[in-house]
């Protein structure tokens, strides 16, 4: 859960995922911006 903990709090960090794994980062930027206004607790 590290990772994902980092990419909350760090402000999805694109630069550090797999291009693979590109549509999972359009899907956390996406969640990003519907829910900025929770702290990085509450989404964890």
């Amino acid at each position: 859960m590290h990772s994902r903990e980092k990419y909350y709090t760090g402000g999805l960090k694109v630069t550090h995922m797999p291009i693979k794994r590109l549509p999972v980062l359009k899907s956390l930027f996406i969640f990003n911006k519907t829910t900025k206004n929770l702290s990085a607790k509450q989404l964890l």
